[in-house]
């Protein structure tokens, strides 16, 4: 990256500033939102903001402050900050004042880019298009037109886990180690006479997602919303497995490789007799676990729940197939759409069972969230490591 040391200068005085409003961030996250922008789009502002947002808050009651100072340093960001509704009561203390900031590829002032534009409906196209002013609305509350709008966009966001390095060495010029045998194969070709050697290095692979979907009637505005987005991630990634649950397991990997995406939404629709009933979390862990635990390669995958977490039976085996499937997969991400009220509690009974083993507890009732659950896929955790605030 251009202007390395000014770019993570200018990351550190926002930290600074975020400390100085009353948040604390750790260097810990410091250097996993410097790895975030290393990942995004850093002439997209709204992109820092949410790369940023899910790196350095860890109590939603830091969001209003959060979003007060990023307004400051980023010059014409009114945009970015969170609507009266999800701002905490206590989250508008004083925010320090920020200097000006020093101009790099990652903190470029609003006169650097480019002009807006305006499309055949009115709506404004650029940093305040009506996809980025919707971008925290929840799904639930949206329109037709706007989920339609909402739908095109999260289309476009990639779940890419970090490589995994293989144990296999593959042969490569930049490689860390001598490859003793294709030296000897060049040396025989070459006469006898000495060659430069060969070098190798380990294999990288990607690792697996798979994906498994609460589809029950209280998830239904959310689900559907997810099984377009199942249906991006599928035709980026053959690869990836995605299953629904509500009252039963059901796979729809297959369904979703339509390349039409109602057709392939039809088929599901088709496929899952249990779709808008009831849930019953733990017989459906349960299945996926007896099925499908050494069938996939979950040690390397990263598995996203997307549910509720209201299990009704308390006297259920929830608490072990959740310890089961976390055992068993490398990055356990839970998205839970009730993380989008401010006054969340895990009082649930089956929200405080499942909670503890994830490694990472995001929300899911808008655009943004998912835009944050791809960050938190690329950042990537091994299991135990949790990250779930």
């Amino acid at each position: 990256m251009a202007q390395n040391g000014q770019f993570a200068g200018n990351l550190q005085a926002f930290c600074r500033l975020l400390r100085a409003s009353g948040m604390p961030v750790a260097s810990g996250q410091v250097r996993a939102a410097f790895r975030a922008l290393t990942l995004i789009d850093l002439s997209r502002r709204e992109d820092v903001f949410v790369a940023l947002r899910a790196t350095l808050v860890t109590d939603a009651n830091h969001l209003g402050r959060f979003s007060s100072v990023f307004a400051k340093v980023f010059e014409g960001a009114e945009l970015w900050t969170l609507p009266a509704s999800e701002v905490p009561p206590d989250s508008s203390g004083p925010v320090a004042s920020a200097p000006t900031p020093v101009a790099s590829p990652g903190f470029r002032p609003q006169a650097d880019a480019e002009p807006a534009s305006e499309d055949d409906n009115g709506a404004v196209d650029g940093g305040s298009s009506t996809v980025e002013r919707l971008a925290h609305k929840d799904f639930e509350s949206m329109s037709a037109d706007e989920l339609r709008r909402v739908t095109d966009a999260l289309r476009r966001i990639e779940l890419s886990p970090p490589a995994e390095r293989g144990r296999r060495y593959e042969s490569r010029s930049s490689g860390d180690r001598v490859d003793l045998r294709q030296s000897i194969r060049d040396m025989r070709r070459s006469n006898n006479e000495f060659v430069r050697l060969a070098k190798k290095r380990r294999r990288t692979r990607q690792p697996d997602v798979v994906l498994l979907c609460d589809v029950s009637a209280s998830m239904s505005a959310y689900s559907r919303l997810f099984l377009h987005f199942a249906h991006a991630t599928t035709a980026r990634r053959p690869g990836t497995r995605t299953f629904v649950f509500a009252t039963r397991l059901t796979e729809i990997s297959q369904r979703l490789r339509a390349r039409n995406v109602d057709e392939a939404l039809a088929g599901v629709a088709s496929g899952v007799q249990d779709m808008d009933g009831g849930t019953r979390i733990a017989e459906s862990l349960a299945a996926f676990n007896r099925l499908w635990l050494r069938r996939l390669p979950l040690h390397e995958a990263t598995v996203v729940l997307l549910s509720d977490g209201l299990e009704r039976d308390t006297e259920s085996d929830l608490e072990f197939q959740m310890a089961r499937l976390h055992r068993s997969c490398r990055h356990l991400i839970w998205l839970n759409p009730l993380l989008r009220y401010a006054q969340f509690k895990p009082r649930a009974y089956g929200i405080r069972t499942m909670l503890p083993h994830v490694d990472t507890f995001l929300p899911a009732h808008s655009l943004d969230s998912l835009r944050e659950l791809a960050i938190a896929v690329a950042r990537g955790v091994r299991g135990g490591e949790s990250v779930a605030s």
